[in-house]
C-alpha cells in the first residue's frame, strides 16, 4: 500500500529540514544567522529544519545559494 499524500508531504518536509540544517551547520552558521540573511526570524528556519513548515521555492531557492548547496535544496 503507498503512503498517502499527506504522509508523502510530511516526509518530503522533513527530508528538506534535514538537508537544510546540515548544510546550515557545514556553513557554521545559526538559525538566527541564516534568517537574518534570507530575510526570516530564527523561528521560521528552526520550523523548516523540524519540517513543520512549508518551504517555498524562492526561500529555497535563497537558502540554496546561501548555504552553497549546490541545488541539494532546490532539487
Amino acid at each position: 500500500m503507498r503512503p498517502s499524500p499527506d504522509v508523502r508531504t510530511a516526509e518530503a518536509w522533513r527530508d528538506f529540514g534535514t538537508r537544510l540544517r546540515q548544510w546550515r551547520r557545514r556553513a557554521g552558521l545559526t538559525q538566527a544567522q541564516v534568517g537574518t540573511r534570507v530575510g526570516y526570524d530564527h523561528t521560521a528556519i528552526s520550523k523548516l529544519e523540524h519540517g513543520t513548515r512549508k518551504t517555498p521555492l524562492p526561500l529555497a531557492r535563497r537558502l540554496d545559494d546561501l548555504l552553497t548547496a549546490g541545488g541539494d535544496l532546490v532539487d
